[in-house]
């Protein structure tokens, strides 16, 4: 009721004014939205560990290999990403396959121009004995930052 009398007395150009007001700053918010979701670069790059009863180590470079652990007992290796673009970026990592489950990883970075950063990888602590081979990928996403805005 209240907004039928204020925009009932309101001649149509100002409520036109309001209208296209309106929709400039829906617009506005969408694009910002839209600016967060563009991937410039995903990189897949696979990964693999034994669990068993006698620690393992592999120096395997194709790939992010975790060795052979044993309960109580976890392996890190070391994941260095540059920014090699002209503006901030956001690092986002996450994890497929069967190895998912060894890895708690919630971290989203962000890189200035040029800079580099080494993040360490490490495998939760084994509790329980799950022997077998496991593998899967860390899957890389770079987006552009927006987080100044």
């Amino acid at each position: 009721m209240l907004l039928k009398n204020i925009f009932g007395k309101m001649e149509k150009r100002d409520k036109f004014i309001i209208f296209i007001f309106i929709f400039c700053l829906l617009l506005f918010s969408f694009s910002i939205y839209l600016k967060q979701k563009v991937i410039l670069e995903k990189v897949k790059i696979p990964a693999s560990l034994s669990v068993g009863d006698v620690i393992g180590f592999d120096i395997n470079t194709d790939k992010l290999s975790f060795g052979t652990i044993t309960v109580g007992a976890s392996s890190m290796r070391t994941l260095k990403i540059d920014n090699n673009y002209n503006f901030p970026v956001r690092v986002e990592i996450d994890i497929e396959g069967n190895i998912k489950d060894f890895f708690s990883i919630n971290e989203i970075i962000f890189l200035d121009v040029g800079e580099s950063k080494e993040i360490n990888l490490s495998t939760n602590v084994l509790t329980e004995k799950k022997e077998g081979n496991y593998s899967g990928n860390f899957i890389i996403t770079i987006k552009k930052s927006w987080k100044d805005i």
